[in-house]
C-alpha cells in the first residue's frame, strides 16, 4: 500500500523505496556511512540504517550501482555523482527518493503518523491563511510533511533553507499552490519554480516536492 501510495505521485524519472519493517539482517552500513553516527543512540542509528537501505535500494531501482550514502557538515545525505535524492525516516517507517541531478536541481520527500497536532504546534507549522482553511488532522500532517518535503528540495544542492512561515500552501488540482508570505521567500520560489504533491495510507501522511532544472521538464504522474 505505501509504495503505491508513493509511486502515484512521482514525477517522470524519479524512483521510491518504502519500507516498513528494519533492514535485512544481511544489510549492512558502509565505512563512511558507519562513522556518521557512530556516536548516535541506538534508536538514531535505526532510524538511520532504514533510511540507507532504502536509499540504496532506491538507487539499484533507479540502474545506478549500490553507494554509500554519506552525510554532509549540514547533515544532508552526500549523493554519488549525477544523483540527486532524498531520504526520511519516522518510528517503524523508511523512505528514499532518487533522480537525475541532470534533470532535478532537487527532491525531497517526508512521511509522518496522522495525529493530532498541539495547537502551540499548528501556530508554527501552519500560517494563518492555512488555519482559516481549518485542516484535520490528515490534511495537517499532509501539509507538514509537505513543507518539510519542500525545504528539502529548496535546500539541496547548496539550497536555502525556509521556515515554516515563509510560505503557505493551497490545494489546487493534484497538487498544492506554494506561496511565500515575504519578499525573501517569493524570490526564491520565483526561481526554482517547486512542486509539491501530497498522499496518505492507513494512518501514514506523505509528501513529494521537486524543482526542475529550467532545461528539462518534468512532468506530473
Amino acid at each position: 500500500m505505501a509504495s503505491r501510495a508513493i509511486e502515484a505521485v512521482l514525477p517522470h524519472g524519479v524512483h521510491c523505496v518504502v519500507t516498513v519493517d528494519e533492514p535485512p539482517a544481511d544489510f549492512t552500513l558502509l565505512p563512511t556511512e558507519k562513522s556518521a553516527i557512530a556516536r548516535a543512540v541506538p534508536k538514531r542509528q535505526a532510524h538511520f540504517m532504514a533510511g540507507r537501505h532504502c536509499a540504496r535500494s532506491a538507487l539499484t531501482a533507479a540502474g545506478w550501482p549500490a553507494h554509500a550514502i554519506a552525510r554532509s557538515a549540514n547533515g544532508a545525505p552526500c549523493w554519488p555523482a549525477g544523483v540527486i535524492g532524498s531520504i526520511c525516516h519516522c518510528d517503524g517507517l523508511a523512505a528514499a527518493i532518487v533522480g537525475q541531478r541532470s534533470q532535478y536541481r532537487g527532491l525531497g520527500i517526508d512521511i509522518e503518523p496522522i495525529q493530532p497536532l498541539s495547537n502551540a504546534t499548528r501556530d508554527v507549522v501552519l500560517t494563518r491563511a492555512e488555519l482559516a482553511a481549518l485542516p484535520d488532522d490528515t490534511t495537517c500532517m499532509q501539509w507538514f510533511c509537505a513543507k518539510e518535503a519542500l525545504y528539502k528540495a529548496l535546500a539541496a544542492d547548496g539550497g536555502e533553507w525556509l521556515d515554516f512561515s515563509d510560505i503557505t500552501l493551497s490545494p489546487t488540482g493534484a497538487g498544492l499552490t506554494v506561496t511565500g508570505t515575504n519578499l525573501h521567500s517569493q524570490k526564491l520560489l520565483a526561481t526554482t519554480a517547486p512542486v509539491v504533491v501530497t498522499t496518505h495510507w492507513q494512518g501514514v501522511a506523505a509528501a513529494i516536492a521537486w524543482c526542475g532544472r529550467h532545461d528539462s521538464h518534468p512532468t506530473m504522474p
